[in-house]
């Protein structure tokens, strides 16, 4: 029986100028678009966000991804973003096969 992908969505608002992640647990991932909706916002791990996608726009990141890895923060002080995160999730077997799971 061939593997069904799971398609997941994360989404969030920030609430002030802190980075934020959508998820606390692992969630590992293929090909990940990020959706900025309003306002810019910068993209990069919990100590350095440094690629800025802006409102309005998708940028994809490909290969596999653990989502609880990637930060978002405003770009502008005060003007809070609204992000998406799309992708397929792995399934057991492939995490299996790449010892994530």
């Amino acid at each position: 029986m061939p593997h069904k992908p799971i398609y997941q969505v994360f989404s969030a608002t920030a609430a002030d100028d802190n980075q934020f992640n959508l998820t606390t647990i692992d969630v590992w991932m293929k090909e990940v678009d990020i959706f900025v909706y309003t306002n810019d916002a910068d993209v990069g791990s919990l100590d350095n966000q440094v690629l800025t996608v802006q409102a309005n726009d998708v940028y994809t990141i490909r290969g596999i991804v653990n989502i609880r890895e990637i930060y978002f923060k405003n770009t502008t002080a005060g003007q809070n973003c609204e992000v998406a995160l799309a992708g397929v999730a792995l399934s057991d077997s492939e995490l299996s096969q790449m010892g994530l799971g």
